[in-house]
């Protein structure tokens, strides 16, 4: 009876230990995330974070764009002309505030 007892403690401590774990993952993951907040017109220009071109709406004066934190390198094109060229420092929780040309 004692090892039953001992047994189910044991396991009640791991499922504890287990959740409080996965709920602090997914505290950290979120927070991870900074933002940039392009502010001016995008009719007619398309932004790249990184290379890849990212989704923005040129009806929109601010778009603003959830990235992961660290150094990024955001360019702002129009008809295959580079307009601006910037390296930001995205931190967690922040806003990069970034003035389209």
């Amino acid at each position: 009876m004692k090892l039953l007892s001992i047994i189910a403690i044991i396991a009640m401590i791991l499922v504890i230990s287990c959740s409080v774990q996965k709920s602090n993952q997914r505290a950290t993951s979120t927070s991870e995330y900074g933002y940039i907040r392009l502010s001016g017109s995008m009719l007619n220009r398309e932004a790249r974070i990184d290379g890849n071109i990212v989704g923005v709406d040129p009806e929109d004066d601010s778009n603003t764009l959830r990235l992961k934190s660290g150094l990024h390198k955001l360019e702002i094109r129009s008809s295959n002309r580079i307009l601006l060229t910037e390296d930001l420092l995205v931190t967690e929780g922040q806003t990069v505030e970034v003035t389209v040309p």
